[in-house]
């Protein structure tokens, strides 16, 4: 039986595309909890923090991903874009999403959905300015 040998790839390059791949369920989970927020409100439905938990979460990762790739792949060096502009987008995004999240549980009631709809959206378009949709994988 003959074995491939074992790949050389770097784990950066692995991050990267775990990263890149990330990306696309960072939008889905946003714009998803975005809906069942604007659903929930308009159908008065009770406060229910599970799913947008979970899309925080995800965004989370994202972002730990992607300051893991900045440090060791030298994003200082990679441009305006990836040394200033996206991280910091990132980050703002990150913060909105938390920030919806922490506001919608101190409230605690029906309006809570709003509150974190509306903070998913904010999310979702710096999420969108700063992905590089270039780099499409």
């Amino acid at each position: 039986m003959h074995r491939a040998p074992p790949s050389e790839e770097d784990p950066v390059d692995i991050i990267i595309d775990i990263h890149s791949w990330l990306r696309w369920l960072v939008l889905l989970a946003l714009i998803g909890g975005a809906g069942i927020g604007f659903v929930r409100n308009s159908r008065g439905e009770p406060w229910q923090e599970g799913f947008f938990s979970l899309a925080v979460i995800v965004v989370d990762v994202q972002v730990l991903l992607g300051i893991i790739i900045w440090i060791f792949n030298s994003g200082w060096d990679q441009g305006f874009f990836f040394a200033v502009l996206h991280p910091l987008m990132m980050l703002a995004a990150v913060a909105v999403a938390h920030i919806g999240l922490v506001r919608a549980r101190k409230r605690n009631d029906t309006r809570s959905n709003l509150i974190v709809a509306y903070a998913f959206v904010i999310s979702f378009v710096f999420v969108v300015m700063a992905v590089p949709w270039d780099r499409l994988v």
